[in-house]
């Protein structure tokens, strides 16, 4: 018997259908709560010095949720737009560790983004598989 041979149509480039739709939503779930965290720390105990810097970084991280939630961004620019945010997160974290909220779903955005349900080739197998 012959195996049947999955259409062209049939392939799915990219991630897989949940996967993308998770993709889409998460940066909409990080920006609301990077905001709040960043509007909240402000009537904390922190000095007037920390405030500034929770606002610059915040509204650098915001900046970024805002692009990814409004255009459709490769899943490469995701990659390494999670890079590039870390280093601001872990500052984040240093000054207000209310932030440490945030960073673990950046953590999670980071596990859909390269973990193994992410990577999918354009036949729709996962990397290595034939």
């Amino acid at each position: 018997m012959t195996k049947p041979t999955a259409k062209s149509s049939d392939a799915r480039p990219g991630p897989q259908p949940g996967l993308d739709r998770a993709l889409r939503i998460f940066p909409l779930v990080l920006l609301a709560l990077g905001v709040g965290l960043t509007v909240g720390v402000q009537d904390g105990r922190l000095g007037q010095r920390e405030v500034l810097i929770v606002l610059v970084l915040g509204g650098l991280l915001t900046t970024y949720r805002v692009a990814l939630a409004a255009w459709a961004v490769p899943k490469r620019v995701r990659q390494a737009g999670f890079w590039l945010t870390l280093p601001i997160v872990v500052a984040l974290v240093v000054v207000a560790p209310a932030f440490v909220l945030y960073a673990v779903g950046q953590l999670v955005e980071g596990w859909l983004l390269f973990g193994p349900r992410a990577r999918v080739d354009s036949r729709g197998h996962q990397d290595g598989s034939p």
